[in-house]
């Protein structure tokens, strides 16, 4: 069991990595000096990880917007992003 748990962080740290690497891409530097991994978690298919995280998209932020960032690990591809309201 504990064997399962091993796998488990180190895929999450791959989502979190990819999802991290898309904010840079999209924002640059901003969004590497302001993101913040809220939580990372398995989908119900094989490989695809939900990404909470949040971060300043642009210089004209008053805060930090909260994006769920889908990825496939196996790929290392972004499948969604979508901006949390409230």
């Amino acid at each position: 069991m504990e064997m399962m748990s091993e796998i488990n962080s180190v895929d999450a740290d791959k989502a979190a990595q990819i999802a991290r690497k898309h904010a840079i891409a999209l924002s640059g530097n901003l969004a590497a000096f302001t993101f913040k991994l809220l939580s990372v978690a398995p989908n119900s298919q094989e490989g695809i990880w939900r990404v909470l995280c949040e971060y300043h998209a642009r210089v004209t932020d008053t805060g930090p917007a909260r994006y769920m960032i889908k990825v496939n690990i196996a790929t290392g591809t972004v499948i969604s992003i979508e901006e949390q309201k409230g």
